[in-house]
Protein backbone atom coordinates (compact mmCIF):
# COMPACT_ATOMS: atom_id res chain seq x y z
CA UNK A 1 0.00 0.00 0.00
CA UNK A 2 2.73 2.46 0.65
CA UNK A 3 4.03 1.81 -2.86
CA UNK A 4 0.67 1.90 -4.31
CA UNK A 5 -0.71 5.46 -2.82
CA UNK A 6 2.35 7.48 -3.86
CA UNK A 7 2.39 5.99 -7.39
CA UNK A 8 -0.99 6.85 -8.02
CA UNK A 9 -0.78 10.10 -6.90
CA UNK A 10 2.02 11.26 -8.64
CA UNK A 11 -0.03 10.17 -11.63
CA UNK A 12 -3.13 11.91 -9.93
CA UNK A 13 -1.14 15.58 -10.37
CA UNK A 14 0.55 15.32 -13.68
CA UNK A 15 1.85 18.62 -15.29
CA UNK A 16 -1.47 19.83 -17.36
CA UNK A 17 -1.22 21.52 -20.71
CA UNK A 18 -3.13 24.95 -20.94
CA UNK A 19 -6.15 23.40 -21.82
CA UNK A 20 -6.07 22.20 -18.18
CA UNK A 21 -6.24 18.42 -19.28
CA UNK A 22 -3.08 15.83 -18.15
CA UNK A 23 -0.51 15.58 -20.77
CA UNK A 24 -1.78 11.80 -21.84
CA UNK A 25 -5.11 10.35 -21.45
CA UNK A 26 -2.97 7.09 -20.99
CA UNK A 27 -1.42 7.82 -17.73
CA UNK A 28 -4.78 9.08 -16.46
CA UNK A 29 -6.08 5.55 -17.33
CA UNK A 30 -3.30 3.95 -15.53
CA UNK A 31 -3.88 5.63 -12.50
CA UNK A 32 -8.06 4.36 -12.82
CA UNK A 33 -6.62 0.51 -13.47
CA UNK A 34 -4.89 1.64 -10.33
CA UNK A 35 -8.05 2.02 -8.30
CA UNK A 36 -9.56 -0.80 -9.89
CA UNK A 37 -6.61 -3.66 -9.45
CA UNK A 38 -6.27 -2.29 -5.97
CA UNK A 39 -9.87 -3.05 -5.25
CA UNK A 40 -9.89 -6.59 -6.68
CA UNK A 41 -6.77 -6.88 -4.65
CA UNK A 42 -8.60 -6.29 -1.67
CA UNK A 43 -6.17 -3.19 -0.82
CA UNK A 44 -7.97 -0.35 1.12
CA UNK A 45 -8.54 2.89 -0.82
CA UNK A 46 -8.75 4.78 2.61
CA UNK A 47 -5.62 5.79 2.63
CA UNK A 48 -5.79 6.71 -1.25
CA UNK A 49 -8.65 8.73 -0.34
CA UNK A 50 -7.50 10.60 2.45
CA UNK A 51 -4.40 11.64 0.41
CA UNK A 52 -6.58 13.91 -1.37
CA UNK A 53 -7.45 12.21 -4.24
CA UNK A 54 -11.02 12.40 -5.50
CA UNK A 55 -12.60 9.11 -7.27
CA UNK A 56 -15.32 11.38 -9.28
CA UNK A 57 -12.61 13.36 -11.06
CA UNK A 58 -10.53 10.03 -11.99
CA UNK A 59 -12.39 9.08 -15.24
CA UNK A 60 -11.52 6.11 -17.65
CA UNK A 61 -13.22 6.63 -21.05
CA UNK A 62 -14.88 9.69 -20.27
CA UNK A 63 -17.06 8.17 -16.75
CA UNK A 64 -16.38 8.37 -13.23
CA UNK A 65 -14.92 5.11 -11.53
CA UNK A 66 -18.19 3.96 -10.12
CA UNK A 67 -20.23 4.31 -13.75
CA UNK A 68 -17.51 2.65 -15.07
CA UNK A 69 -17.62 -0.09 -12.51
CA UNK A 70 -21.13 -0.40 -13.19
CA UNK A 71 -20.90 -0.72 -16.69
CA UNK A 72 -18.13 -3.82 -16.11
CA UNK A 73 -20.63 -5.25 -13.95
CA UNK A 74 -17.30 -5.06 -11.19
CA UNK A 75 -19.16 -6.04 -8.46
CA UNK A 76 -16.56 -5.45 -5.34
CA UNK A 77 -15.81 -2.09 -7.49
CA UNK A 78 -19.23 -1.16 -7.01
CA UNK A 79 -19.42 -2.02 -3.36
CA UNK A 80 -16.59 -0.34 -2.66
CA UNK A 81 -17.06 2.87 -4.42
CA UNK A 82 -20.83 3.48 -3.55
CA UNK A 83 -20.62 4.55 -0.45
CA UNK A 84 -17.37 7.13 -1.27
CA UNK A 85 -19.20 9.16 -3.80
CA UNK A 86 -21.38 11.82 -3.98
CA UNK A 87 -23.97 10.65 -6.24
CA UNK A 88 -25.35 13.91 -7.65
CA UNK A 89 -22.70 14.27 -9.73
CA UNK A 90 -23.90 14.57 -13.50
CA UNK A 91 -22.15 13.75 -16.83
CA UNK A 92 -22.81 13.13 -20.50
CA UNK A 93 -24.71 10.36 -19.66
CA UNK A 94 -26.89 11.66 -17.12
CA UNK A 95 -26.04 10.33 -13.61
CA UNK A 96 -25.37 6.99 -11.47
CA UNK A 97 -29.05 6.58 -11.05
CA UNK A 98 -29.81 6.19 -14.76
CA UNK A 99 -26.78 3.93 -14.96
CA UNK A 100 -28.06 1.63 -12.40
CA UNK A 101 -31.26 1.46 -13.85
CA UNK A 102 -30.08 0.82 -17.02
CA UNK A 103 -28.70 -2.51 -15.43
CA UNK A 104 -32.31 -3.66 -14.67
CA UNK A 105 -30.96 -5.30 -11.71
CA UNK A 106 -33.37 -4.54 -8.47
CA UNK A 107 -31.01 -5.90 -5.56
CA UNK A 108 -28.24 -3.11 -7.63
CA UNK A 109 -31.01 -0.21 -7.76
CA UNK A 110 -31.86 -0.77 -4.07
CA UNK A 111 -28.94 -0.44 -2.70
CA UNK A 112 -28.54 2.44 -4.90
CA UNK A 113 -32.09 4.18 -3.46
CA UNK A 114 -30.66 3.40 0.33
CA UNK A 115 -27.26 5.40 -0.60
CA UNK A 116 -29.25 7.87 -2.25
CA UNK A 117 -31.48 8.04 0.54
CA UNK A 118 -28.60 8.37 2.99
CA UNK A 119 -26.60 11.39 0.85
CA UNK A 120 -30.52 13.22 0.50
CA UNK A 121 -29.73 13.06 -3.55
CA UNK A 122 -32.20 11.38 -5.15
CA UNK A 123 -34.14 15.14 -5.40
CA UNK A 124 -31.59 16.52 -7.28
CA UNK A 125 -30.87 14.02 -9.97
CA UNK A 126 -34.70 12.50 -9.93
CA UNK A 127 -35.55 14.66 -12.92
CA UNK A 128 -32.19 15.06 -14.90
CA UNK A 129 -32.34 13.57 -18.31
CA UNK A 130 -29.82 11.27 -20.04
CA UNK A 131 -28.85 11.91 -23.71
CA UNK A 132 -31.77 10.50 -24.60
CA UNK A 133 -34.17 12.17 -22.82
CA UNK A 134 -34.81 10.04 -20.24
CA UNK A 135 -35.14 10.74 -16.63
CA UNK A 136 -34.34 7.70 -14.06
CA UNK A 137 -38.45 7.31 -13.71
CA UNK A 138 -38.61 6.89 -17.67
CA UNK A 139 -35.91 3.65 -17.36
CA UNK A 140 -37.73 2.66 -14.35
CA UNK A 141 -41.23 2.49 -16.14
CA UNK A 142 -39.36 0.91 -19.41
CA UNK A 143 -38.17 -1.73 -16.63
CA UNK A 144 -41.86 -2.06 -15.69
CA UNK A 145 -43.17 -2.92 -19.41
CA UNK A 146 -40.43 -5.51 -19.60
CA UNK A 147 -41.51 -7.34 -16.34
CA UNK A 148 -45.25 -7.69 -16.33
CA UNK A 149 -45.31 -11.42 -16.60
CA UNK A 150 -42.67 -11.07 -13.01
CA UNK A 151 -46.03 -10.34 -10.55
CA UNK A 152 -43.53 -9.88 -7.35
CA UNK A 153 -41.12 -8.09 -9.76
CA UNK A 154 -43.39 -5.89 -10.84
CA UNK A 155 -44.85 -4.89 -7.10
CA UNK A 156 -41.00 -4.05 -6.52
CA UNK A 157 -40.39 -1.65 -9.17
CA UNK A 158 -43.55 0.40 -8.64
CA UNK A 159 -42.37 0.74 -4.98
CA UNK A 160 -39.35 2.29 -6.63
CA UNK A 161 -41.89 4.12 -8.77
CA UNK A 162 -43.22 5.48 -6.19
CA UNK A 163 -40.24 6.53 -4.56
CA UNK A 164 -39.10 8.61 -7.37
CA UNK A 165 -41.99 10.94 -7.33
CA UNK A 166 -42.51 11.53 -4.03
CA UNK A 167 -38.89 12.72 -4.31
CA UNK A 168 -40.78 15.01 -6.76
CA UNK A 169 -40.29 13.23 -9.84
CA UNK A 170 -41.87 14.66 -12.62
CA UNK A 171 -43.92 12.24 -14.58
CA UNK A 172 -44.82 14.26 -17.49
CA UNK A 173 -41.22 15.08 -19.11
CA UNK A 174 -41.47 13.92 -22.67
CA UNK A 175 -38.14 12.04 -23.94
CA UNK A 176 -36.79 12.20 -27.21
CA UNK A 177 -39.20 9.81 -28.39
CA UNK A 178 -41.82 11.95 -27.05
CA UNK A 179 -42.43 8.96 -23.71
CA UNK A 180 -43.97 10.21 -20.87
CA UNK A 181 -43.75 8.31 -17.84
CA UNK A 182 -48.03 8.99 -17.22
CA UNK A 183 -47.97 7.30 -21.24
CA UNK A 184 -45.24 4.56 -20.55
CA UNK A 185 -47.43 3.16 -17.23
CA UNK A 186 -50.88 3.65 -18.92
CA UNK A 187 -49.26 1.47 -21.83
CA UNK A 188 -48.63 -1.37 -19.15
CA UNK A 189 -51.74 -0.99 -17.86
CA UNK A 190 -53.52 -1.99 -21.30
CA UNK A 191 -51.12 -4.56 -21.08
CA UNK A 192 -51.45 -6.22 -17.61
CA UNK A 193 -55.04 -5.84 -18.20
CA UNK A 194 -55.37 -7.32 -21.56
CA UNK A 195 -52.98 -10.26 -19.99
CA UNK A 196 -55.69 -10.48 -17.13
CA UNK A 197 -58.53 -11.02 -18.88
CA UNK A 198 -57.25 -12.86 -21.59
CA UNK A 199 -54.94 -15.23 -20.04
CA UNK A 200 -56.14 -15.17 -16.92
CA UNK A 201 -59.69 -15.42 -17.05
CA UNK A 202 -60.80 -12.13 -15.26
CA UNK A 203 -64.46 -10.69 -15.91
CA UNK A 204 -65.08 -7.23 -15.66
CA UNK A 205 -65.62 -6.72 -11.90
CA UNK A 206 -62.42 -8.79 -11.01
CA UNK A 207 -60.34 -5.71 -13.17
CA UNK A 208 -62.78 -2.88 -11.85
CA UNK A 209 -62.13 -4.24 -8.36
CA UNK A 210 -58.35 -4.60 -8.73
CA UNK A 211 -58.30 -1.04 -10.12
CA UNK A 212 -55.57 0.84 -12.50
CA UNK A 213 -52.90 -0.23 -10.34
CA UNK A 214 -49.63 0.54 -12.68
CA UNK A 215 -50.62 4.50 -12.20
CA UNK A 216 -49.18 4.66 -9.01
CA UNK A 217 -52.59 6.24 -7.99
CA UNK A 218 -54.10 5.52 -4.62
CA UNK A 219 -56.96 2.41 -5.35
CA UNK A 220 -60.47 4.50 -4.68
CA UNK A 221 -62.91 2.54 -2.18
CA UNK A 222 -65.93 4.28 -3.79
CA UNK A 223 -64.81 3.15 -7.52
CA UNK A 224 -65.06 -0.45 -6.15
CA UNK A 225 -68.49 -0.10 -4.72
CA UNK A 226 -69.65 1.43 -8.20
CA UNK A 227 -68.39 -1.78 -9.65
CA UNK A 228 -70.31 -3.67 -7.46
CA UNK A 229 -73.36 -1.92 -7.52
CA UNK A 230 -73.28 -2.33 -11.25
CA UNK A 231 -72.96 -6.21 -11.37
CA UNK A 232 -73.84 -7.55 -7.58
CA UNK A 233 -74.23 -11.03 -9.46
CA UNK A 234 -70.61 -11.44 -10.71
CA UNK A 235 -69.04 -11.50 -6.84
CA UNK A 236 -68.51 -15.08 -6.88
CA UNK A 237 -67.25 -15.48 -10.43
CA UNK A 238 -63.78 -17.12 -10.04
CA UNK A 239 -61.05 -16.21 -12.85
CA UNK A 240 -58.70 -19.04 -13.72
CA UNK A 241 -56.95 -19.28 -9.98
CA UNK A 242 -60.33 -19.38 -8.68
CA UNK A 243 -60.10 -16.16 -7.17
CA UNK A 244 -63.25 -13.98 -6.87
CA UNK A 245 -64.47 -10.29 -6.59
CA UNK A 246 -64.59 -11.02 -2.72
CA UNK A 247 -60.92 -12.17 -2.77
CA UNK A 248 -60.01 -8.89 -4.39
CA UNK A 249 -62.06 -6.39 -1.76
CA UNK A 250 -60.50 -8.79 1.07
CA UNK A 251 -56.93 -8.38 0.07
CA UNK A 252 -57.24 -4.98 -0.13
CA UNK A 253 -58.52 -4.74 3.09
CA UNK A 254 -55.59 -6.40 4.56
CA UNK A 255 -53.61 -3.72 2.32
CA UNK A 256 -54.99 -0.75 3.63
CA UNK A 257 -55.29 -2.11 7.38
CA UNK A 258 -51.64 -2.44 7.47
CA UNK A 259 -51.14 1.01 5.71
CA UNK A 260 -52.76 2.29 8.72
CA UNK A 261 -55.60 3.72 5.88
CA UNK A 262 -58.06 3.37 8.78
CA UNK A 263 -61.02 4.75 6.59
CA UNK A 264 -60.44 2.91 3.15
CA UNK A 265 -60.11 -0.35 5.39
CA UNK A 266 -63.45 0.14 6.92
CA UNK A 267 -64.88 1.26 3.88
CA UNK A 268 -63.65 -2.12 2.52
CA UNK A 269 -64.92 -3.88 5.36
CA UNK A 270 -68.84 -2.62 5.05
CA UNK A 271 -68.41 -3.63 1.02
CA UNK A 272 -67.76 -6.89 1.95
CA UNK A 273 -70.46 -7.32 4.59
CA UNK A 274 -72.66 -6.24 1.94
CA UNK A 275 -71.17 -8.60 -0.71
CA UNK A 276 -71.79 -11.11 1.97
CA UNK A 277 -75.28 -10.43 2.56
CA UNK A 278 -75.95 -10.69 -1.30
CA UNK A 279 -74.56 -14.33 -0.99
CA UNK A 280 -71.39 -13.71 -1.37
CA UNK A 281 -69.36 -17.10 -0.45
CA UNK A 282 -66.70 -16.14 1.87
CA UNK A 283 -65.55 -19.45 2.54
CA UNK A 284 -64.59 -20.08 -1.17
CA UNK A 285 -61.12 -20.99 -1.63
CA UNK A 286 -59.06 -19.91 -4.71
CA UNK A 287 -56.33 -22.12 -5.71
CA UNK A 288 -53.72 -21.21 -3.62
CA UNK A 289 -56.23 -22.23 -0.56
CA UNK A 290 -57.22 -18.52 0.14
CA UNK A 291 -60.54 -17.59 1.40
CA UNK A 292 -62.08 -14.19 2.60
CA UNK A 293 -62.42 -15.70 5.80
CA UNK A 294 -58.96 -16.49 6.05
CA UNK A 295 -57.83 -13.86 4.89
CA UNK A 296 -59.60 -11.13 6.98
CA UNK A 297 -57.99 -13.73 9.73
CA UNK A 298 -54.85 -12.60 9.02
CA UNK A 299 -55.59 -9.24 10.86
CA UNK A 300 -56.87 -11.08 14.09
CA UNK A 301 -54.60 -10.44 16.97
Amino acid sequence: MKIFIPFVMSLLFLPTNDCGASDTDEESAAATRLIFNAIEKDKDLQLFLESGADLQDIKIKGYPTLAHALKQNNKKAIDVLLPKVDLGFVWKDGTYLHEVMRKKDLPLINDFMKVYSDQKKLGEVVDIQDSEGNTPSHLTAIYLLESLTNVPLVEDIKKILRELKEAKGHLTIENQASQTVTGLLELAQERVTRHRRLTLGWSEMHIRMRGRDMLLIEENVDQMWAAYNDDPLGINAPNLKGTTPLHIVAFKYVKFAKQERKQDAEDCLKLLRSMQENDGLVDLENQAGDSVTKILAQMQP
